[in-house]
């Protein structure tokens, strides 16, 4: 995969840069596969279709793991009350619920890698599920 840390020096991408990242994800599903992607935790299914037929692959790219890893963790922010905890490497970067640091983007890359077994919507209901209990 591409390399994933920022230039050196570079600062990690912010909380405005990672909504974007996710913004772009919704247009690009839209645009690409005629599906409308609103941050709901139901959309996360529509996601993993999208990631099923079209995405999937040994290699994931760069460019498909960080709008799928920003838009996974802003479907968390919003209905699981995180918060966005950038890192100087991106796939390192991560969202907090409570005392919980938990990485999207490395999730979005196993999903594009390994297939449905690690599909955004379980993964969003387990932790929905756990913040339940």
């Amino acid at each position: 995969m591409a390399e994933t840390s920022q230039p050196p020096g570079g600062p990690p991408l912010n909380e405005g840069d990672l909504r974007q990242l996710a913004d772009l994800c919704c247009e690009s599903a839209q645009r690409f596969f005629g599906v409308a992607l609103d941050f709901s935790p139901q959309s996360l299914a529509l996601a993993d279709r999208i990631i099923s037929q079209a995405l999937e692959g040994p290699e994931p790219t760069l460019g498909a793991v960080l709008p799928w890893g920003a838009y996974l963790g802003e479907v968390v922010v919003r209905h699981l009350g995180g918060r966005w905890e950038p890192r100087p490497a991106m796939l390192e970067t991560a969202v907090v619920v409570g005392d919980r640091a938990l990485l999207p983007f490395q999730r979005a890359a196993q999903r594009l890698r390994h297939g449905a077994d690690f599909a955004l919507e379980a993964w969003f209901n387990d932790l929905a599920g756990e913040a339940d209990a």
